[in-house]
């Protein structure tokens, strides 16, 4: 402030909101955090103040962050940050459908889709349109959103991609910057609840498998079964196991992970498994945390597994491809045998430590359109995001229950011929939003979705 004044502006900015660092983890951001949180909050505690998660998400830094801030290191909104594969946004639209309500709030800080080439193209746009359904639709959680990097120099950039593009006397918009503007016109400021039927683009199958989290643990009675069908049971040695990562041998029937990463995985069994409960024994013998029970998982990254002891051994979660379930408190102690059991059946899971059931939910699926509606009241008009991120058109029928009106709906739709198709300073307009107008017929519009689309409908009462 006194430096504020000092250059020419002695009245105050009105400051509603400040960061306090960027990307930084570990205990020894959170020694400097709390200095500048009691400071500013003493002297300005309506001052929101955003902290940060590290400088990715469900690694070892975040998870060391939330571990601190649900056991209640103050925060008002936590940052995250992800520039990650497309597939990635696809599987994280219900990130924060289960995140909990009682925490911080969450700033989607720095996002874009990043392929491999690191092109501003149409599919990157429309992953980034899919995952943002599940921003708009999580409003009350996640309170900003932010791609990130805004403006390149072309030519001259150290980073990409980018949402625009200049030179010295051209400016060229990127299919990723029409995604964020038809959000930033479509905003509703009440969300709606939806309902989506046969919308699934994916049969939930896979191995079985167990792992560790800086922790040493040993496995034993390893069985799956389909009913009174034996699908699988561990013999002594490793034979039929895949160990991705961490240290692992077996002696008398008993599975045993020595190392001390994180993540440390054993996969066993048929990955075209669908329904199965898997039993075992486990016990820990060293390390930090508790045991990792894998179900309905590809590898150590394409996964499904129970976290039993996490979070610095107090709390067990499902987690699924970003996804975590409501935890549950809980510990794991050293030197005792825990009976596990986890039933799969569809996309319900059940999870048992002790006979005890912890967990009975649904897992999220990735869905073929990725859907969210709400209201502007201020215009009086209902708005429908829908993204569809696949190669084939996708047919939808969408019923407004009681919405009163008989106007067409109207809106935009982002597409090209191409999932592949960019903008350039010479032609930046090749993939921008188009003009729709759509028919409403008893409260029922059809229309379908072009490959590789974000379409945006506003229907009037």
């Amino acid at each position: 402030g006194k430096l504020r004044a000092e250059m020419g502006h002695p009245e105050p900015f009105g400051l509603k909101q400040l960061g306090v660092g960027n990307e930084q983890w570990s205990q020894k951001y959170f020694d400097r955090y709390l200095v500048f949180q009691q400071a500013l909050k003493a002297k300005y505690p309506d001052l929101t103040l955003v902290t940060t998660s590290g400088p990715g998400v469900d690694d070892g830094n975040w998870k060391y962050a939330w571990e601190r801030f649900r056991k209640g290191v103050p925060a008002d909104i936590v940052d995250e940050h992800y520039y990650r594969p497309l597939p990635w946004f696809l599987e994280q639209s219900a990130r924060y459908d289960a995140y909990d309500r009682q925490g911080p709030k969450v700033f989607a800080g720095e996002f874009a889709a990043h392929r491999k080439d690191r092109k501003n193209t149409l599919d990157a746009a429309v992953c980034e349109a899919a995952f943002m359904t599940g921003l708009l639709r999580n409003a009350d959680l996640v309170k900003m959103s932010c791609y990130a990097p805004l403006l390149a120099r072309d030519g001259f950039t150290q980073w990409t991609p980018d949402l625009i593009f200049f030179d010295a006397t051209r400016v060229m918009p990127t299919p990723s910057y029409h995604v964020q503007s038809l959000y930033a016109k479509n905003r509703p400021d009440r969300m709606l609840p939806s309902v989506f039927e046969r919308n699934n683009a994916e049969q939930i199958t896979g191995r079985i498998g167990v792992g560790t989290w800086l922790t040493q643990a040993e496995f034993k009675d390893i069985t799956v079964k389909d009913g009174n069908r034996v699908l699988f049971r561990a013999e002594q040695g490793m034979d039929g196991w895949d160990r991705k990562t961490g240290e692992w041998s077996a002696t008398g029937g008993v599975l045993k992970q020595t190392g001390n990463q994180e993540g440390a995985v054993a996969l066993a069994g048929d990955p075209a498994w669908q329904d199965y409960t898997l039993t075992l024994k486990a016990r820990k013998t060293g390390g930090q945390e508790g045991f990792l029970i894998l179900v309905h998982s590809a590898d150590e990254k394409d996964r499904c597994w129970w976290n039993i002891g996490g979070w610095g051994n107090t709390s067990h979660a499902l987690e699924v491809r970003g996804f975590e379930s409501p935890h549950v408190a809980g510990k794991i102690e050293t030197n005792r045998w825990y009976d596990i059991r986890v039933e799969v059946r569809g996309t319900e899971y059940a999870c048992y430590l002790d006979n005890q059931l912890i967990h009975r939910l649904q897992r999220p699926v990735r869905p073929k359109v990725y859907a969210v509606a709400g209201l502007d009241r201020k215009a009086g008009e209902l708005i429908l995001h829908a993204a569809n991120p696949s190669n084939q058109p996708q047919a939808v029928t969408i019923h407004l229950r009681g919405w009163q009106g008989s106007k067409d709906a109207h809106g935009e739709v982002l597409t090209a011929a191409s999932p592949d198709a960019v903008n350039t300073l010479e032609a930046p307009h090749q993939v921008a939003p188009q003009a729709l107008t759509l028919p409403l017929s008893d409260g029922t519009i059809r229309h379908t979705l072009p490959p590789w689309s974000h379409t945006v409908l506003r229907v009037p009462k």
